[in-house]
């Protein structure tokens, strides 16, 4: 019977759940179809060997994937992986009476729309390959202390398995206070905070709190396409406003129409373009949002990370902004994807109305996972973990820089970055689109310019993600990326 070759990867910097990171490994190459029914698995000794861990750690992960039926130990050989199927629950055979023909009912115009976006995910965009934005591999960079306070809730799982308060649990919500006023210079109190499982969320209780069906909302262009989809999706209609090299202008501000009730920017680092708002369009956002009693809904998850100088300061930490200003993060940039927690910050007076709407959401959000988050926001290792992801993204840009520098300025030119986890590399004329698809058979992922929603002006080129990766791995990558290049000079 053949045997399997897993070529799994364990993360040994978490010095725990070793076991579980291998029981996870093999159930996605299960899942995927990459592991046959009717396979293998490599002998207890064999993988304990090759992973360099102990014969008790891959017992325990055989023995829980056996559990849950994902293979089955044959006397005399070892495990083999099971069929992966669904079980059928029967029913009495009284046959249904024959129809002629049944009309499906319609789907209405919200559920197509949904069902478009459904396409949205795509796992191999998430893997931590270059040159993904957001990828599993930022959680290499996580203090101990991260492992040691998770694993004292899992050590108690009878603490946190009540419902949480809808607005988020308490000592998180305090913890993200303190941390903002330290870090952004942010004046806000718990009770400004509601949690919530990310940007996605963010936006929806947004839309649906301070927003009506057929409002206008104005929005940078190009910006994230599932940002204008989730207003959509909200009923309400997009201006988009386009967004040049030089970041938002005041003079692009200044001509928009009226009755736009709101505005979504990222002032710090601009999705995709990787600009920075200029000083004199900040004040100009402000000065229109109280003039035209307006919201301003300011994206700010990259500015945790910057390379000149001082952090950039939000809009929301401007006098007065707290009236007009929801201010929104998640801390996928400072941990990683599976994270799964974000936060606004909403003017007084508005708590409770999101709190309703988070709980008419989804209830709440994981108690568990934000006790953990408190405690490490609280401790001191916070601040030392900061500086090390602050060290590798500062590293890590640099080297790409140089890198592009060397080897790709023939082809383009790189943005001015000056906070975040992602740069913009502007192509003179190979187009975006079909150069991505190339890369991406290489195992470069690359999200082209032109592929971004609300194209007020043609963007070319690609937008990379750089965090997370060794200097060899981008050496390797823009090397990659210039032969592919290449490939469109002759044609």
């Amino acid at each position: 019977m053949k045997r399997a070759s897993l070529n799994l990867e364990l993360n040994f910097d978490f010095k725990i759940g070793l076991a579980d990171q291998i029981v996870s490994r093999i159930t996605e190459k299960i899942l995927d179809g990459y592991l046959q029914p009717g396979l293998m698995l490599p002998s207890i000794r064999t993988l304990a060997a090759q992973l360099k861990v102990s014969v008790d750690t891959v017992v325990s992960a055989y023995k829980e994937l056996e559990e849950q039926g994902f293979i089955k130990a044959k006397r005399g050989s070892g495990f083999v992986v099971l069929k992966n199927e669904s079980v059928l629950i029967q029913t009495n055979e009284k046959k249904t009476p024959a129809v002629a023909s049944i009309e499906k009912i319609k789907l209405s115009e919200r559920a197509r729309f949904a069902e478009k976006l459904s396409g949205y995910f795509e796992r191999n965009n998430y893997k931590n390959r270059p040159f993904v934005v957001y990828g599993s591999g930022l959680a290499k960079l996580l203090d101990k202390e991260w492992t040691k306070q998770a694993a004292m809730v899992a050590r108690s799982p009878w603490n946190h398995t009540d419902y949480s308060d809808p607005a988020g649990f308490l000592p998180l919500r305090r913890a993200i206070a303190a941390r903002l006023l330290q870090h952004r210079g942010i004046k806000c109190s718990a009770e400004n905070v509601i949690i919530t499982n990310g940007t996605v969320q963010n936006l929806n209780l947004v839309f649906k709190v301070l927003f009506e069906p057929g409002d206008t909302l104005a929005m940078e262009s190009p910006s994230a396409s599932m940002f204008s989809q989730i207003a959509f999706f909200n009923g309400l209609h997009v201006h988009h406003i386009p967004v040049s090299e030089r970041g938002l202008t005041k003079e692009h501000l200044e001509s928009l129409p009226t009755g736009v009730r709101g505005l979504f920017v990222s002032p710090a680092n601009q999705t995709p373009l990787s600009v920075t708002m200029e000083e004199n369009c900040r004040q100009a956002v402000l000065e229109r949002a109280f003039a035209t009693k307006s919201w301003i809904l300011e994206a700010d998850i990259e500015n945790i990370v910057w390379y000149n100088g001082m952090p950039l300061k939000p809009l929301r930490a401007e006098e007065g902004s707290e009236h007009r200003v929801v201010y929104m993060d998640s801390f996928t940039l400072q941990f990683y994807p599976g994270i799964k927690i974000g936060y606004l910050v909403v003017p007084d007076g508005y708590e409770k109305a999101f709190a309703g709407a988070k709980l008419m959401s989804d209830r709440s959000s994981s108690e568990q996972s934000q006790a953990i988050l408190a405690r490490f926001l609280e401790s001191s290792s916070y601040d030392s973990h900061l500086r090390k992801l602050r060290k590798k993204f500062r590293n890590s840009l640099s080297s790409l820089q140089k890198t592009i520098a060397q080897h790709l300025l023939g082809f383009g030119h790189l943005s001015n970055t000056k906070c975040g986890s992602h740069i913009a590399f502007h192509l003179d004329s190979i187009p975006d689109v079909e150069a991505s698809i190339k890369l991406k058979e290489k195992g470069i992922l690359v999200r082209p310019l032109s592929s971004f929603g609300g194209k007020c002006s043609k963007m070319n080129g690609f937008m990379m993600g750089f965090g997370s990766f060794s200097e060899e791995e981008i050496q390797k990558a823009v090397l990659e990326i210039k032969e592919v290049l290449k490939t469109f000079l002759h044609r």
